[in-house]
């Protein structure tokens, strides 16, 4: 591992959502009536995500597991602390984009899942390749085949769009049709995403279990190169119909437009100055053993913050 580039890493994740959790607060006290929804889903966000990913990694067979070296700060229960500091932001900024853009409330959540998702293409080849985690295969002993992306299964780039979209639908319904933000004071606030936690980890579980049954398939139709773009296709087809309607006019939010495009500029700077971990040992840059990334990567960046910075092109303005 790259001891110096993760603690930079780790320290900038912790900014990111130190920045993201101040924002959601700061809005919080300027909506009227007062409501600190957006804090309490980052909050719960973390423990959420830290919940499922201690789950997954704790098992003796986990094929999914973080290096236990001298370069993590802070760790508990074999997972990083910047790992659900991480999830936690990237709950704030894709949720709070999918509602500048206006789109009905069912289908935010499909948008929240699938902007998560074009950053999870640019981290996580760069998260492997540098052992900031780690996939392992061969502890599959039921898997038969399957898809991988940078040696990464693609039903976990799938796992992303499950995490993000179930917890997201969960927390929006509720605030519909249950308790509205602000009108419980806190506690209703807290309360939603908080019970929202139960059934999200239970969808996650079982997509799991569903993940690793399709690997032990045969059949070509169950293999995640068919199924996952698939999906991804069918959610993006469901969105495109309200592109015409995807609003322009809001005032600029510097934090949710800066928040991702300094995590993507981070994951730029790593294919250029991080080297990959093979076999226990530093090889080579990632800019010269996996060329493809120099390209790839600031793609992937470069059409994500477009979606990002559209609700305020538009309009000339500023949040504060």
């Amino acid at each position: 591992m790259n001891v110096i580039a993760y603690r930079i890493l780790e320290i900038a994740v912790f900014a990111i959502f130190l920045f993201c959790l101040r924002d959601a607060w700061r809005k919080g006290k300027e909506t009227k009536p007062r409501s600190y929804s957006a804090f309490w889903v980052m909050i719960v966000a973390m423990f959420f995500t830290f919940t499922f990913e201690s789950l997954l990694t704790g098992k003796p067979d986990a094929i999914y597991t973080y290096p236990e070296q001298p370069g993590v700060l802070v760790q508990i229960q074999r997972v990083p602390l910047w790992i659900p500091c991480g999830w936690a932001f990237i709950f704030h900024v894709v949720m709070q984009t999918s509602d500048a853009l206006g789109l009905p409330w069912k289908k935010r959540a499909a948008m929240d899942a699938m902007l998560a998702l074009m950053i999870d293409f640019a981290l996580d080849p760069v998260a492997q390749l540098s052992s900031w985690w780690n996939w392992d295969m061969t502890k599959a002993k039921d898997v038969v085949q399957y898809t991988t992306y940078f040696d990464i299964p693609l039903t976990n780039f799938m796992a992303w769009v499950v995490i993000i979209g179930s917890f997201s639908f969960l927390v929006r319904w509720g605030q519909r049709k249950w308790i509205q933000p602000g009108s419980k004071w806190w506690f209703g606030d807290l309360i939603v995403p908080a019970l929202a936690i139960i059934p999200a980890v239970v969808v996650v579980i079982a997509y799991t279990q569903i993940g690793r049954w399709f690997m032990g398939q045969t059949t070509w139709y169950t293999n995640g190169a068919v199924v996952c773009p698939l999906i991804w296709g069918l959610i993006v087809c469901w969105l495109a119909k309200d592109l015409p309607r995807f609003r322009r006019d809001r005032a600029w939010d510097r934090v949710v437009v800066l928040s991702p495009a300094a995590f993507f500029g981070l994951l730029v700077l790593c294919v250029y100055a991080t080297r990959e971990f093979v076999g226990g040992k530093l090889g080579d840059f990632l800019f010269r053993s996996h060329p493809e990334l120099t390209l790839f990567v600031p793609l992937v960046a470069l059409f994500s913050m477009l979606i990002f910075v559209w609700p305020y092109l538009g309009k000339r303005g500023h949040n504060t």
